[in-house]
């Protein structure tokens, strides 16, 4: 089942790569042809953009490695921080609801076990007033 996922995810990221390469290749601009040193230029400016974006790449490599040990950090606790114990987080399950307490004699009016008529009765604000 989890090999059947997995294939189906490879097969997925394949189109996916496939269309975005699709995209680019509609993008790109319909490029007169060159002389030798038109050519030399753009691949050296071509060239000078890769050399950032690689050091770029690199920088973003060492954020994300810092933030992933960061993650690898116990959670805060009012145990081991200056967080106040009201902030903790709460236990999950294992809390039983407390039983109802039996209601005290008069605490609510019974029915008439034998009604015997039935009245309409008008409010003030239904507009009958």
């Amino acid at each position: 089942m989890r090999l059947m996922r997995l294939m189906r995810l490879m097969r997925l990221m394949r189109l996916m790569r496939l269309m975005r390469l699709m995209r680019l290749m509609r993008l790109m601009p319909d490029v007169p042809p060159l002389s030798a040193a038109e050519k030399d230029a753009l691949i050296t400016t071509l060239l000078a953009r890769v050399d950032e974006l690689a050091v770029r790449v690199a920088a973003l490599e060492v954020e994300n490695a810092t933030l992933r040990d960061k993650l690898k950090l116990p959670s805060k606790t009012p145990d081991n921080s200056s967080m106040p114990p009201s902030q903790a987080h709460k236990a999950s399950g294992g809390a039983d609801a407390k039983p109802k307490g039996r209601v005290h004699a008069g605490a609510h009016r019974p029915l008439h076990p034998d009604p015997v008529r039935r009245r309409r009765l008008a409010t003030a604000g239904a507009g009958n007033g």
